[in-house]
């Protein structure tokens, strides 16, 4: 098991999937929930003191009787993500950065985020399943949720 936080996401995003019988989705819906989680961790906007006593992830993966799997990834960052414009290049491939949220957005069948009044925001993607043509049955429990520090 790999105890890093994009690691813990893979894990958690596997068992639900596994439970759901969307095992199918595990490559995408894994690589989503570790890039979401990743940027919340390594793109911070606070001060870097700040980081290492109070940055709280929180990764849901929620499942949907209209047909819709969703990761939210929940953390104190006031700043506004960079959302990705498919319209433009692929990012460079060389880069640290600038490749995340373009391949969540490439992966998933949407994306978006908002900012919560206390601080602090959600970026959400979402898979329609119906559109993947997946079939999928509901577990006892219907969201997965968990925590992480940066």
């Amino acid at each position: 098991m790999d105890t890093s936080a994009a690691g813990c996401a893979r894990d958690l995003a596997s068992a639900a999937l596994a439970d759901w019988g969307l095992s199918v989705l595990a490559d995408d819906v894994r690589l989503c929930a570790s890039e979401l989680v990743g940027n919340a961790i390594v793109h911070p906007n606070w001060p870097v003191d700040v980081v290492c006593t109070s940055c709280r992830v929180t990764l849901r993966v929620a499942l949907f009787a209209g047909g819709w799997l969703t990761l939210e990834v929940d953390d104190g960052d006031p700043g506004t993500p960079r959302m990705p414009d498919l319209g433009a290049a692929v990012p460079d491939t060389e880069s640290n950065c600038g490749r995340g949220l373009w391949l969540v957005s490439v992966l998933a069948d949407g994306l978006d985020w908002w900012a919560h009044p206390i601080g602090g925001k959600t970026v959400r993607a979402w898979f329609d399943l119906r559109r993947r043509d997946v079939r999928h049955r509901f577990g006892a429990e219907p969201v997965r949720e968990g925590m992480g520090r940066g």
